[in-house]
């Protein structure tokens, strides 16, 4: 089969490689969509610990192709796979909170992903989708439980002004899933006009263009979105700058989450002191395994829109030039259809 390996830090190719061989408890699945997340680039480059060599692709979806006598799924089923497998017995699996399991195994990380062909995959990983369903909406089931993940962490209550930085997939799922959550007020700040335009569509009340900007009086001055500062603030672009001006702009007693991925050596000067008098939360988020049958259910029902946020299809051969060079004008989400 054809797949995308990653052999060391910085050394990325497509190539022909075996289909790994179905262990106990395993089903192999014929890739239909694979998504390019800002993860990836962070594993390509070593700011995020991974396993050598390895398929990338963690966002992925498909058609069972085989299914031992054991599964409970047929040859033929859509699925979409939860990629994060946790132990089921460390502290945090007990306590319900797997996606903090302290052994988690991940594809696309530590075993190998779906930007191939096939992936063998263990059953229990595996969610139905109808089998109507736009096949390439399923790669967004795992982008969708990590966005959970955060929205109910964030405690949105009705009413609430939210404000998300960065105005990428995950941004856009984050303004339908805050509005959903009954948030009064959504602002998405995002430079690219395209993005913007994108956000209002789909629910956003506000967007502001960052650039240039001196000062976050747009955003929480007298006359701003949120005067006072906003009940949340979403930090979804993974820079030092957009994580002190989510400091900036949240309200006292108010919560910024932290989901944008930094570089894992990457540090940050707080002042405890305003956090103190302004009992201002920082709330991480660490991947959706917890809430996947979720995300899952809420693709295959069709709650969000989906199909504005693909805006670019490319094959296995093109993602090592896409991870190693620069950002794409104008994307949102770029998918993979490997066997197209």
């Amino acid at each position: 089969m054809k797949a995308v390996i990653l052999d060391a830090i910085n050394k990325i190719e497509s190539r022909e490689f075996p289909v790994d061989d179905l262990k106990t408890g395993e089903v192999l699945v014929k890739i239909e969509a694979a998504g390019i997340c800002g993860s990836d680039r962070h594993i390509l480059h070593g700011t995020y610990p991974a396993n050598y060599p390895v398929i990338l692709g963690h966002e992925f979806s498909g058609i069972i192709e085989i299914a031992p006598a054991f599964s409970k799924f047929k040859v033929g089923t859509r699925v979409n796979v939860n990629p994060n497998i946790a132990c089921g017995n460390c502290k945090y699996c007990k306590m319900g909170i797997v996606n903090l399991c302290i052994s988690n195994w991940a594809h696309g990380v530590n075993r190998n992903g779906g930007l191939a062909n096939y992936a063998a995959v263990p059953d229990t990983q595996l969610f139905e989708l109808p089998a109507s369903l736009d096949p390439r909406f399923g790669a967004l089931c795992e982008p969708l439980a990590c966005c959970i993940q955060g929205i109910e962490l964030a405690e949105i209550k009705s009413g609430d002004t939210v404000a998300i930085i960065g105005g990428g997939i995950i941004g856009q799922l984050m303004v339908q899933l805050a509005k959903q959550a009954g948030a009064n007020t959504v602002l998405l700040s995002t430079r690219q006009k395209f993005r913007r335009d994108l956000a209002e569509s789909i629910g956003a009340t506000h967007t502001i263009d960052p650039t240039n900007l001196n000062s976050n009086e747009k955003f929480s001055g007298p006359s701003g979105v949120a005067p006072g500062g906003f009940d949340v603030v979403i930090e979804c672009a993974g820079t030092k700058e957009t994580l002190q001006q989510s400091l900036d702009i949240v309200r006292s007693g108010g919560t910024v989450i932290l989901f944008g991925v930094m570089p894992q050596d990457e540090k940050f000067e707080i002042s405890p002191f305003d956090l103190f008098v302004r009992q201002v939360r920082i709330q991480g988020v660490f991947t959706g395994s917890r809430v996947h049958a979720k995300a899952a259910n809420m693709i295959a029902e069709g709650i969000l829109i989906l199909e504005p946020l693909i805006t670019h299809v490319v094959g296995l051969d093109d993602v090592p030039h896409i991870l190693t060079g620069n950002p794409i004008l104008g994307e949102v989400k770029t998918l993979v259809l490997p066997n197209s």
